[in-house]
């Protein structure tokens, strides 16, 4: 990481400030249940949330990928986002392909995959890959979804959902789901301005990622949902009638 670091022809600059921030270990500090005092040491890891570490384990993986890709077959495709990696290859390849990649991530860098959030998916499903559910953890559900049950017929991509058209809707009510029970908490004890706040930085754009991602058709019923919870929650935050939330409302947000 640090040797890509140093040949690189802009980020080499940051090298003295890397070695200064990452050469020691990390002191946190934990208070048990009897209100003692303990340290824990952090010496090997990144922060949940650092950019920097994210950026310079991209550069470490690098050079793994470049000798991954090589050896891959000319109609597959390696694609990495940080430390999420993706291969299109052939149904019958499958195990193959992933062997290939992470024996050059094992040579190069030593590091193995979370077989914990391996998955494996194929548009026409049927029957598992050979060796791919062999990857799998005990207990844990078939890395190959191709042949489950519809909502569970499926894969993510970066948290974009992809597959059977059961799947996507279940991921929608998940996601207002989970925004409904933020929305309900933004009166418990907040002030009107740290309410505001929340609901306009936190809740609100929650809907951006799947409105881009996925097709209207397979979205337009949780953005009505996100819609009128976003502007109900408005509503009770602010103590307002409750029918200035209908949709021939004259209340107006400006957002300056």
């Amino acid at each position: 990481m640090l040797s890509k670091l140093i040949i690189s022809p802009t980020a080499h600059r940051l090298h003295l400030f890397v070695r200064l921030t990452y050469g020691d270990p990390n002191i946190f500090i934990w208070r048990d249940e009897n209100g003692r005092m303990h340290e824990v040491s952090q010496g090997e890891g990144d922060e949940q949330g650092d950019a920097l570490m994210t950026g310079l384990f991209s550069l470490g993986l690098h050079e793994a990928l470049v000798q991954a890709r090589s050896q891959l077959q000319a109609d597959e495709n390696l694609v990495g986002y940080l430390d999420d990696l993706y291969v299109v290859t052939d149904k019958h390849r499958a195990r193959q392909a992933y062997d290939t990649v992470m024996g050059c991530i094992r040579i190069e860098i030593g590091i193995e995959a979370n077989l914990g959030k391996t998955e494996s998916w194929g548009i026409n499903g049927g029957e598992p890959q050979r060796g791919i559910n062999d990857l799998g953890m005990p207990d844990a559900p078939p890395i190959w979804k191709g042949n489950l049950v519809p909502h569970l017929n499926r894969i993510e991509i970066l948290g974009t959902p992809l597959g059977s058209q059961a799947y996507i809707p279940s991921v929608c009510h998940d996601k207002i789901t989970g925004e409904l029970k933020l929305s309900h908490r933004l009166n418990n004890g907040l002030s009107h301005q740290a309410a505001w706040l929340i609901l306009n930085y936190c809740a609100a754009p929650r809907a951006n990622y799947l409105l881009r991602t996925l097709t209207p058709l397979n979205v337009s019923t949780y953005a009505s949902a996100h819609d009128a919870a976003i502007r109900e929650t408005f509503v009770r935050i602010f103590g307002l009638p409750q029918d200035t939330s209908s949709s021939d409302s004259s209340l107006s947000l400006i957002h300056i």
